[in-house]
């Protein structure tokens, strides 16, 4: 059974913010290019990335990657400037690292048949990097994938699909000018059902208690229909890699001392 001093700890996580510094830094993220990959699994994943070589050679342009296991399979997002910068890339380097993993690996099958790897893309209204988010870039060939866990804690990434504009979401959230220390990205883009959410959080547990008394709330507040089920919402993260410099651009440090 919970304590309270378990719960009075959560909502003390939550009140600790630090300052968003909207300044000068990079271009700013307008594309999120995301691939829903039912047949893949993590090895695969892993082999793919491997090809890829974003440890070796950081693509121009591109601000972060991620990747999780979702519930219709494996999930990957990459943020870029623009469509452009975005359809040279994989229309290249991506395309040589599908061919070089199917090669290695076989095709990725799902139940229908062979994976479709066409990405779903959207414009991004809202992209902002949190105080640990320094902790993730700059990450080195990862064989193992565990520098996802660099701060001690598996990351988590919500992922909420909401029936509203992206304006009126960002509005619910009240990220003017601070953001809770354990949140490392928040993202908001459009989706053609309203808007796409996508969170970053230190870990499951500080992610359900922002989902329970913070999120899920301030949406209810202004008519936006969500789940209220935590655990629909909430995916362990396999990777995160920030472009080097990012982190500083708004204002976080480089590196974390951990």
């Amino acid at each position: 059974m919970e304590t309270n001093d378990a719960a009075i700890g959560r909502v003390a996580r939550l009140r600790d913010c630090v300052p968003i510094n909207r300044g000068t830094g990079p271009p700013a993220v307008n594309i999120l290019s995301s691939y829903v990959l039912p047949g893949v699994d993590w090895d695969y994943y892993q082999a793919f990335y491997r090809h890829l070589g974003l440890a070796r050679d950081w693509p121009e342009g591109m601000s972060a990657h991620a990747s999780w296991e979702g519930s219709d399979g494996w999930r990957t997002i990459y943020l870029w400037d623009d469509n452009l910068t975005a359809d040279q890339y994989f229309g290249s380097v991506g395309l040589e690292a599908v061919t070089d993993t199917v090669r290695e690996l076989g095709p990725a099958k799902s139940a229908s048949g062979t994976t479709d790897v066409e990405p779903l893309r959207l414009q991004v209204h809202e992209w902002l990097l949190g105080y640990y988010a320094g902790a993730f870039s700059d990450i080195s060939e990862d064989p193992d994938g565990t520098a996802i866990d660099k701060l001690g804690t598996r990351p988590v990434i919500v992922e909420l699909d909401l029936t509203a504009e992206a304006t009126a979401v960002i509005s619910a959230l009240g990220v003017e000018k601070r953001i809770p220390r354990d949140l490392i990205a928040l993202l908001v883009a459009d989706h053609p059902i309203g808007s796409r959410m996508l969170q970053i959080w230190a870990d499951d547990e500080i992610a359900r208690a922002a989902l329970e008394t913070v999120v899920f709330p301030a949406l209810q507040k202004i008519g936006i229909e969500c789940d209220p089920n935590p655990a629909e919402s909430i995916f362990e993260l396999r990777r995160l890699v920030v472009a080097d410099g990012a982190a500083e651009s708004f204002g976080h440090p480089p590196a974390i001392e951990l």
